[in-house]
Parts: structure tokens; C-alpha cells; sequence
């Protein structure tokens, strides 16, 4: 894999995890993704359904419970 295949796969990784937000599946994601030495990250829709806050490269979720 080269960087702009990779771009490219991120690119599409990105997509369908707006998707996801979109219809609703999941409030909100933060998502990166390292390749040699570039790093690209992807932050999308609502950190919790009853509060939204915008979900930003620095938003914790809690994965386990």
C-alpha cells in the first residue's frame, strides 16, 4: 500500500461511517488511522443523544462497560 492508496481507503472508510451517523446507527464516531508517519483522523455527528455535543479529535467515549 502506498499513501495515496491509502488516503484513498480512508477516504472510503470515512464515508460509510458518516453513513452510519446519518441514519441514525450510531450517534458519533472518532476514528484514526496511522500509516508510517501519517496519522489521519475523522471525527463525526454527536457525542450522546441526550446532550449532543459535536464530536471532536479530542472527545473521550467509553467503549466497555
Amino acid at each position: 500500500m502506498n499513501l495515496e492508496s491509502f488516503r484513498k481507503r480512508f477516504a472510503e472508510i470515512t464515508s460509510e461511517l458518516e453513513k452510519l451517523v446519518a441514519e441514525g446507527e450510531i450517534p458519533g464516531i472518532s476514528c484514526g488511522v496511522r500509516f508510517n508517519d501519517t496519522v489521519e483522523t475523522a471525527s463525526l455527528g454527536v457525542t450522546n443523544i441526550d446532550h449532543p455535543l459535536k464530536v471532536n479529535d479530542e472527545t473521550f467515549f467509553r467503549s466497555a462497560r
